[in-house]
């Protein structure tokens, strides 16, 4: 039941209350939808949906005989499973790489540094391309 008085009806407008900050004009470059760059360092669905089933493929046949039994009439004529360890190993030196540095970058520029760290220990790249769009901007680049 809506107490509310006749006379007062909900003000609609466009412009945010004065105690709401506006959000970030930034975009997100591959899906072109604005972004608020600093808080949410996630890359696009796609990427996430991509090298997450790459990675979680790589441990599975790295570390289950059963799954390697399986995929090695096809997969293991083209690509040894020595080549499939090294690259997942050398796919987790990477990105613990990236993530020391997402962490410094994040510290130099005062963002907040656990979800940048972790999100480039996840996703990789992309997440340290929003981490630079995210610097510029805090530091008030016009071109961020």
């Amino acid at each position: 039941m809506n107490h509310q008085p006749a006379s007062s009806s909900a003000v609609s407008s466009s412009a945010p209350p004065a105690d709401i900050p506006p959000t970030s004009s930034a975009t997100n470059s591959a899906t072109n939808s604005p972004t608020n760059a600093v808080s949410d360092p996630r890359p696009p669905l796609l990427w996430r949906l991509g090298a997450g089933g790459g990675i979680a493929a790589m441990v599975v046949l790295s570390t289950s005989d059963r799954a390697w039994e399986r995929a090695e009439p096809g997969l293991g004529r083209v690509v040894p499973r020595s080549a499939v360890r090294a690259l997942l190993g050398a796919t987790v030196a990477v990105h613990v790489a990236e993530a020391v540095v997402a962490t410094r970058l994040a510290r130099r520029a005062q963002l907040p540094v656990r979800p940048w760290a972790t999100a480039t220990l996840c996703w990789g790249f992309p997440v340290l391309l929003q981490l630079r769009r995210a610097r510029a901007a805090s530091a008030g680049d016009p071109q961020a």
